[in-house]
């Protein structure tokens, strides 16, 4: 069975509780990606998800999202390190925002004294 990368939230406060929550990893400062997802896609929350995710796994960094559906259209993604929020932003502008997330992470684990996560 493969490897759950995310999930969906009944809400965007349990979204950002579950973003929050996972960013302070046991042994390490982790991103959580929240997602709106709203009408009009091409694409599913997961297929976006997921990718987000494995970007910043290939940077060194752990990532997990947390997508919510809304009756909006598009999407929108923001990215929770600790209590610090980066977006949010459309797929392609949150995309342009992943080298400064990994940065703010490896910057969050020198602070923090722990070791990024490698996989």
């Amino acid at each position: 069975m493969a490897e759950e990368l995310g999930e969906q939230t009944a809400s965007p406060l349990e979204a950002l509780e579950k973003a929050n929550a996972y960013s302070f990893g046991k042994d390490s400062i982790n991103i959580g990606i929240i997602m709106s997802y709203g009408t009009k896609n091409t694409v599913t929350a997961e297929q976006v998800g997921d990718a987000f995710v494995a970007e910043f796994r290939k940077r060194g960094v752990s990532a997990r999202y947390y997508y919510y559906n809304t009756n909006r259209d598009g999407m929108a993604m923001s990215y929770r390190i600790g209590y610090t929020s980066l977006g949010p932003w459309n797929v392609d502008k949150a995309a342009q925002h992943v080298s400064e997330a990994v940065r703010m992470v490896e910057a969050a684990q020198r602070i923090h004294h722990t070791e990024p996560v490698s996989y």
